[in-house]
């Protein structure tokens, strides 16, 4: 339980600053998703030994290898970048923490925060211009 807590608070503190970075610089560091990668794998073995930590490594390299495909997917179709690569890597590391099962309630949680954010701004920008339009 404290072992839950204590991980729980760094994967918070480094979220935040992956989307401090994110925002601020439109990127997201190598170094930032290793090490969300690395606390997820040793919260795995630590709590579930080592088959534990296997399966959330072949979790989150298949979320990742998926993502990366449809990222190329969509770049043949598109000719442009819907995904960037620090995304793909977030998402094999939050695979680590989630796995396959959770991916669906990650992505609605992810689109539904994009979506209202997108709404807050756009109220902002609405309320600061001069014929309120």
């Amino acid at each position: 339980m404290v072992v839950d807590i204590g991980y729980f608070v760094l994967l918070c503190l480094l979220s935040g600053v992956l989307a401090w970075i994110d925002i601020d610089h439109g990127i997201i560091p190598n170094w930032l998703n290793l090490t969300i990668a690395g606390l997820g794998l040793s919260k795995a073995l630590i709590i579930g030994g080592p088959s534990a930590g296997l399966e959330a490594a072949c979790e989150g390299a298949a979320i990742g290898a998926v993502f990366w495909l449809l990222r190329g997917l969509y770049f043949s179709l598109r000719k442009i970048q819907g995904l960037g690569l620090g995304d793909v890597k977030f998402l094999a590391a939050a695979g680590i923490w989630v796995g396959v099962a959770g991916l669906p309630m990650l992505l609605m949680i992810a689109a539904l925060t994009a979506l209202a954010c997108a709404g807050v701004m756009q109220f902002a920008v609405s309320c600061n211009s001069p014929d309120g339009n």
